[in-house]
C-alpha cells in the first residue's frame, strides 16, 4: 500500500489530499483570480511571462494555476497521491488549454501512452482519479507538469534543475524533516531566482502544545475530530465578535470578506488542526539558514508572534557572491520587515 496512506492509517500523517480533495470542489473564477492578485503581490511582479514557476507540495494546484495565468512555464509536485490529483483536476477545469499526455508508465503499464493520456481527461472529469496509479505518474501540459513526488527525494530533485521562481506555502514544516526540506528546496532556486516559502511561527509552549492537538486529532475517531475543530475554531477566532461589534460602531457594514489568497476558512482549519507532521521556526533561524545557502531577504511579513506562519521572499544573486562581510541581524533589515497579527 502507499506509504503516505499507511501513515493516515497509522495516525501519523494528516490527510492532506484529502483536504484539497475537497477544496478543489469550491474553486470559481473569483479564487482564481484572488490567487493570481495574492502571487502578484507576494513576488512584487505583474507577470510571470518567460519564467520557470517550480510549486513545491502543491496541493490543490491554485497557485500553480494563478502561476500559469500569469505566463509562467509551471512545474509542480506533492508526495499526496489525492493532492496531485486534486492539481490535474483544478488544471483540467481552468486551464483548458494546456494539453494533456501521460509518461513514465505508471502501474498499468500494459497500456499504451495514449490510451492512458485518453483515459485522463475523463477520469479528471469525474473526480476520480485511481490515486495507486499515481506513484510514478507524470502528467505533462504544454507549460504545466504536474507530478507525484517528495520533496525529500533526492533522486528525484537531481533530475529536476533549477527554476527562475520556487513556490512553497505551508508545506516544508508537514514535511517531518523541515530543515532537510528547506535546504533541497533552496538548491532548486536559479542564479538570479527567487524562493518564497511560509513556515508556522514558533511560539514556545504553545506551538507545543497545538502538537498534542495535532497529534490527538490524527489518532482519533470522528466524534472527537470534531471536539477538537469546533474547540480550536472557538480559540482561533474568539476575537470575532469584539471586531464585528467595533465595524459596526463605526458605521461601517460588516459584509462576508473573502479569505485571503483564494482559501477556504473551514479547509484551512482543518489544516491547521490535523495538519501533521508539525514543525516550527523562528525568523533568526530561517534567514541565518538562507543566508548559509547564498540568499538574501526581499521581504519578510510575519504573523506578529502570533499563531500562523512567517512568510519569505528571498533571492539569489544572478553571480556568485564575493566573500561575505559580518552577517546582519534580523533587525538590519527592517526596512523589508512587515507584521500581521493573527
Amino acid at each position: 500500500m502507499d506509504e503516505i496512506l499507511l501513515q493516515v492509517r497509522r495516525g501519523e500523517r494528516f490527510a492532506f489530499g484529502r483536504n484539497w480533495k475537497s477544496f478543489v470542489d469550491l474553486v470559481d473564477e473569483s479564487r482564481v483570480q484572488r490567487a493570481i492578485d495574492s502571487l502578484r503581490a507576494t513576488l512584487e511582479v505583474e507577470d510571470l511571462a518567460g519564467r520557470t514557476f517550480l510549486d513545491v507540495g502543491c496541493g490543490s494546484g491554485l497557485f500553480s494555476l494563478a502561476a500559469h495565468r500569469l505566463g509562467a512555464r509551471v512545474h509542480s509536485f506533492d508526495s499526496d497521491a489525492e493532492a496531485v490529483e486534486s492539481a490535474v483536476r483544478l488544471r483540467h477545469v481552468f486551464a483548458p488549454d494546456v494539453s494533456l499526455s501521460v509518461e513514465r508508465g505508471a502501474t498499468d503499464a500494459p497500456r499504451t501512452a495514449e490510451r492512458r493520456a485518453a483515459d485522463v481527461p475523463q477520469t479528471v472529469e469525474r473526480g476520480n482519479i485511481d490515486a495507486s496509479r499515481m506513484t510514478e505518474r507524470e502528467v505533462v501540459g504544454a507549460s504545466w507538469t504536474i507530478e507525484r513526488a517528495s520533496i525529500l527525494d533526492d533522486g528525484y530533485l537531481a533530475g529536476l534543475g533549477t527554476f527562475d521562481v520556487v513556490y512553497s506555502w505551508g508545506v516544508l514544516h508537514h514535511t517531518g524533516a523541515m530543515w532537510r526540506a528547506f535546504d533541497a528546496t533552496v538548491g532548486l532556486v536559479a542564479p538570479g531566482g527567487l524562493l518564497f516559502v511560509s513556515l508556522y511561527n514558533d511560539q514556545g509552549r504553545q506551538s507545543r502544545a497545538w502538537t498534542a492537538v495535532k497529534r490527538r486529532y490524527n489518532r482519533s475517531g470522528p466524534v472527537t475530530r470534531c471536539a477538537l475543530v469546533a474547540g480550536s475554531a472557538a480559540y482561533v477566532y474568539r476575537a470575532w465578535p469584539l471586531v464585528k461589534a467595533a465595524r459596526l460602531l463605526r458605521g461601517r457594514a460588516d459584509p462576508t470578506v473573502p479569505p485571503p489568497r483564494g482559501m477556504s476558512r473551514r479547509h484551512d482549519m482543518l489544516d491547521w488542526v490535523g495538519g501533521y507532521p508539525f514543525e516550527v521556526s523562528k525568523p533568526e533561524q530561517v534567514l541565518a539558514r538562507a543566508r548559509a545557502h547564498d540568499l538574501s531577504l526581499l521581504l519578510l511579513k510575519t504573523c506578529g508572534g502570533g499563531l500562523g506562519c512567517n512568510e519569505y521572499l528571498l533571492g539569489r544573486p544572478a553571480e556568485p557572491a564575493r566573500p561575505a562581510g559580518p552577517a546582519r541581524s534580523a533587525v538590519s533589515v527592517g526596512s523589508a520587515i512587515s507584521t500581521e497579527s493573527a
